[in-house]
This record gives C-alpha cells, sequence and structure tokens, in this order.
C-alpha cells in the first residue's frame, strides 16, 4: 500500500521512494484516472519490467461512466488543456457489482502469477464474491423499500455508481 491508513486519495502526492516502491512490486493494481495521473509517468520509468499491472478502470471497460453535474453541484475543476475531453467517474468500486467483478479479475490474474495456489486465489475470490452478492441484494431490497429515493450528498460525489445501478436518484 503506498497510502498510509487514513490518506486522503485526493491530497495525496507520490515521493520519489513511493515512485520506487510501487514500481518495484510484481504486481500492482490500482484505479486509473484522473486521481492516477501521477503513476501514469512512474510506470514509465519501473524498476520491475516483469511486473503486471491492473487498473480497475479497464477491468469494466464500457461500463465506466462519464462525470456529471446534476442539479446543485459544482464542477470539479480538475481543469483539462482539451475542455473537450471526457472525464470518467473513477469511483467504479462503490457498485458492489463492479467490485465482484474487480474481484475475480485480480483473482484471476493471480492464479496466473502463482499457479501453485489457483485454487486458493479461486476460493477465497468466490468466497467473496458471494459476500457482495448478499450485500447487493440486501441493499437493493432497503432501496426497494424505502419511502424516499433521492439521498442528499454535501461533499464530493463518489456514489454514482451505487446510485445508478440500485434505481437512486441523487442531489
Amino acid at each position: 500500500m503506498l497510502l498510509e491508513s487514513g490518506t486522503d486519495l485526493h491530497s495525496f502526492h507520490a515521493s520519489v521512494k513511493d515512485n520506487s516502491k510501487g514500481s518495484s512490486c510484481g504486481l500492482l493494481l490500482y484505479g486509473g484516472g484522473e486521481s492516477y495521473k501521477w503513476f501514469e509517468n512512474a510506470l514509465e520509468s519501473a524498476q520491475n519490467k516483469d511486473w503486471r499491472t491492473n487498473k480497475r478502470m479497464e477491468f469494466l471497460g464500457v461500463t465506466i461512466k462519464e462525470e456529471e453535474n446534476v442539479e446543485g453541484m459544482q464542477e470539479s475543476g480538475h481543469g483539462h488543456e482539451d475542455e473537450d475531453e471526457k472525464e470518467y467517474d473513477e469511483h467504479v468500486w462503490t457498485s458492489l457489482r463492479n467490485a465482484s467483478v474487480i474481484c475475480g479479475i485480480i483473482a484471476e490474474t493471480l492464479e496466473e502469477m502463482d499457479p501453485e495456489n489457483k485454487d486458493v486465489y479461486a476460493s477465497n475470490a468466490a468466497a467473496y464474491q458471494e459476500k457482495l452478492s448478499n450485500l447487493d441484494t440486501e441493499y437493493q431490497n432497503t432501496v426497494d423499500s424505502a419511502k424516499q429515493n433521492t439521498p442528499l450528498f454535501a461533499d464530493r460525489f463518489a456514489f454514482r455508481y451505487m446510485v445508478d445501478e440500485s434505481g437512486l436518484n441523487y442531489y
């Protein structure tokens, strides 16, 4: 882990030591998107040329959502050189369904890298995916039986994937 417990990714600035630590590992799992631009540069100077990288946003392909502003939201202010460049929502893990897909892909990668322990990775992934599925069902049942279906957020909105798949509106 490059970020210590409690560190806010939005304000994290990688040090030379962080870049070195990340580029010398055997497998690097990271999100992708705007918050990880700093790491894209570090990848180019990786010390371990045999490493594997997995970017969460690539796992999900066409299901990645473009950022959107709904009533009451402020523009993100990231500022792009090309204002027509699309900005994608990086918070893919807030969807329990996405988390399950990501878990499966990570397990497959580990199985390929360490075939001797393939069954352990597969078993652990299946158990975790079952927990995610049960939690998703419980969450959806709660949403379906709720009297209100519109949460109000007063901070960064990181739950687009979750609200979209569960049928919630948001402001």
